[in-house]
């Protein structure tokens, strides 16, 4: 009882930590560039109505493809789920992720409702969603990659004040390789552990490496080795990860272009969101609200944007992400249905 009352303790504090974190980068980045939440709104209803429709439908169509790679692991571990049933306990973990900082608040709500509706099939539920957000994870790597390198003569061409922005842009794109680097360790770790100068370095690796690191390491090595004899299904989960990254930059270009934005080029905002999203990815605030929006806003004016609009079209995606989050909410009080297959 003590340790559950001192476990609800933490999540509570996390929870009003993380939100006042989000508030507090809104805040600072609609005072930095002296926007009320009057100009917002105001700025959003003078907007293009069918652009932002198509911004709207764009993250909705992320959503969905999210939700289709989730149903292909579940099927590959012979987990039978209806497309519309992924789709309902994608929309209630999307609400959840925005609800509890970290990230992972909807992969547990997730889990729940998979462990009630496909009793003794729990472990194999977990693993799908371990290797869901691993794929996610390298899809926003790879495509953060390719966009810090197809922006670089945008970054290149910054002025000196703007220096940390190209940095930042260098930190994130080696964060990725990096990221890159270490999925394909796990995905190959059996034949380099072959390798006799590796195999003796891994003891020595296993004892320096922080206990939560490894074990953590090993959850997903595992979940891994779950899918290795189904590369297609791992390949068609790759290939709709990098989709989904793209959207989320055809997104930011599509609310940029709905208030009327010419500056930017295409490159600029899909770097943006690349980078921001990198950066929201860190658990602080719930989904990342805040840091992403921050984010944008120093990257968005870098490339010359005015002030006003470098934090007014971030601000509109999150109140996409709201809109969305609002509809999660509305399944979950609904109740998702369990159809079975297609």
């Amino acid at each position: 009882m003590k340790k559950r009352l001192h476990s609800l303790c933490f999540t509570g504090a996390r929870i009003i930590i993380g939100l006042a974190i989000a508030f507090f980068l809104i805040s600072k980045t609609m005072e930095e560039a002296k926007v009320t939440p009057a100009d917002l709104w105001a700025k959003i209803s003078q907007a293009n109505p069918l652009l932002l429709l198509l911004a709207m439908s764009l993250y909705g169509v992320v959503l969905m493809l999210g939700a289709w790679r989730w149903r292909l692991l579940l099927n590959a571990q012979h987990i039978s789920s209806s497309w519309l049933n992924a789709f309902r306990l994608t929309l209630i973990g999307f609400f959840f992720n925005l609800a509890v900082p970290g990230a992972v608040g909807g992969d547990v709500a997730k889990m729940g409702y998979l462990a009630k509706m496909r009793k003794g099939q729990a472990t194999e539920g977990v693993f799908s969603i371990i290797v869901d957000r691993l794929f996610g994870v390298f899809g926003l790597f790879v495509v953060a990659s390719i966009s810090v390198l197809a922006g670089w003569p945008l970054l290149r061409g910054l002025p000196p004040e703007s220096a940390f922005i190209r940095q930042a842009a260098i930190v994130v794109a080696l964060g990725s390789v990096a990221g890159i680097a270490a999925l394909l360790v796990m995905e190959f770790h059996a034949t380099l552990l072959n390798f006799p100068g590796i195999r003796n370095l891994w003891p020595v690796a296993a004892r320096i490496t922080p206990q939560p690191v490894s074990e953590t390491v090993i959850r997903l090595v595992r979940a891994l080795d779950i899918y290795r004899k189904n590369k297609p299904v791992l390949g068609l989960a790759f290939l709709i990860s990098l989709c989904v990254h793209t959207l989320l930059g055809a997104e930011l270009y599509v609310v940029g272009r709905a208030m009327a934005e010419r500056t930017t080029p295409a490159r600029g905002y899909f770097l943006t969101t690349q980078v921001a999203n990198a950066v929201a990815a860190v658990p602080v605030t719930p989904g990342g609200v805040g840091l992403r929006d921050k984010s944008s806003q120093e990257f968005l004016s870098a490339f010359g944007m005015s002030a006003e609009l470098a934090a007014i079209i971030p601000l509109a995606v999150t109140v996409i992400i709201l809109v969305w989050a609002m509809i999660g909410l509305v399944v979950f009080i609904i109740g998702p249905s369990d159809t079975g297959k297609d």
